[in-house]
């Protein structure tokens, strides 16, 4: 496996895997994300409806940020996103009224750095991107006029089966469905299982694997503040 690949495989039953289906439910997937605010909040980063008795979600240390316009709210999502390639140790500014920004290098090294170059607030966040399919959000916050934040996606995700009609992107502080919270570590490839029951569950009970309950507030599962970032944040000049 390349080296910025990672993956998790779900094993479930045949039984379970037809009761999904008839029931109509979907695989929901959230995604870690430290940053120099602590005003962020998690938003749906997968979202589908094809799944089996073996199932892998796979993603890679590919990013974007983005800018959008929309207003941070449980249960909405944010739209008309202008998002863009971005690696990390560069920069995201944020040049237009529509939340459009450009890209360019000169970033504190290790992470994301987005600028807010107007005086009106805007949602921002990163993206990562799904094996083959463009990078779908981790996060929203706002960001006030002429302010900075910084990113730093980290290998943590939250998987849910759930019959909500939540999109991608939208922002979700509060669990809808049981879940498990899988951190990867230094691990590049986890497995775990899903009953229609009985749940979630891996091998062993593992310290990596944690249960998430429905109604568990899920944003100090997935959002840290890091106050490392926040010095880093200081370095960044935002031109008036």
């Amino acid at each position: 496996m390349a080296e910025s690949v990672y993956s998790v495989g779900i094993e479930m039953a045949v039984q379970t895997a037809l009761a999904l289906e008839q029931g109509g439910y979907r695989l929901f997937g959230f995604k870690g994300v430290q940053s120099s605010t602590p005003n962020g909040a998690p938003v749906v980063w997968l979202n589908t409806g094809t799944f089996s008795t073996e199932t892998e979600i796979r993603w890679e240390r590919q990013f974007e940020a983005y800018g959008s316009t929309s207003e941070i709210k449980p249960g909405v999502e944010i739209s008309g996103r202008n998002s863009q390639p971005i690696k990390l140790g560069e920069k995201f500014t944020i040049i237009s009224d529509l939340g459009i920004g450009e890209v360019s290098t000169g970033g504190p090294s290790g992470i994301i750095t987005v600028i807010n170059n107007r005086t009106k607030p805007f949602a921002v966040g990163v993206s990562q991107a799904q094996t083959g399919q463009r990078a779908a959000p981790l996060c929203a916050v706002q960001l006030y006029g002429l302010n900075s934040a910084t990113f730093l996606p980290v290998e943590k995700v939250l998987l849910t089966f759930a019959t909500q009609p939540f999109q991608v992107g939208t922002v979700i502080v509060q669990m809808f469905a049981p879940g498990l919270l899988i951190d990867m570590g230094t691990e590049q490839q986890r497995n775990v299982t899903f009953d229609i029951n009985h749940g979630w569950s891996a091998a062993g009970n593992p310290p990596w694997a944690y249960k998430v309950n429905s109604g568990d507030l899920i944003t100090p599962l997935l959002m840290t503040h890091s106050m490392d970032l926040a010095m880093q944040v200081e370095e960044v000049k935002v031109l008036p």
